[in-house]
């Protein structure tokens, strides 16, 4: 038998005692790796979350670009139409003006020849 076996032998409670020192320490030993999962669970979360949130900017930023991209197509054919619109309308005025500038050229003259007749 050795010293120690004989103290405890001898003192029963000092074993009971080195007992409650193991599991204390046991304890604080779970505690503190518990505070390193949690540690390294909350570092993770904040690791995805900013993944998720640039991830997700990028998407929007993708999205604002095509929705430009496609506003500005239509914004270019609809240009196109009214330019195409305004030709149109500028070349029946041109020629309703030359027929009515030739209808009032036709109209002077018959007058100046009616007034020739006329004078004579």
């Amino acid at each position: 038998m050795t010293k120690n076996d004989n103290a405890v032998e001898e003192n029963p409670g000092i074993g009971v005692f080195s007992e409650i020192k193991e599991s204390e320490k046991n304890a604080e030993q779970i505690i503190e790796k518990s505070k390193r999962d949690a540690e390294e669970i909350m570092n993770s979360a904040k690791s995805k979350a900013s993944s998720m949130i640039l991830d997700r900017f990028e998407e929007i930023e993708n999205e604002k670009r095509k929705r430009v991209e496609n506003f500005e197509s239509k914004v270019y054919v609809l240009k196109d139409t009214k330019i195409d619109e305004a030709k149109e309308k500028t070349e029946k005025i041109i020629q309703k003006m030359r027929k009515n500038c030739d209808d009032a050229c036709d109209l002077v003259f018959n007058r100046f020849l009616d007034n020739i007749k006329n004078s004579n």
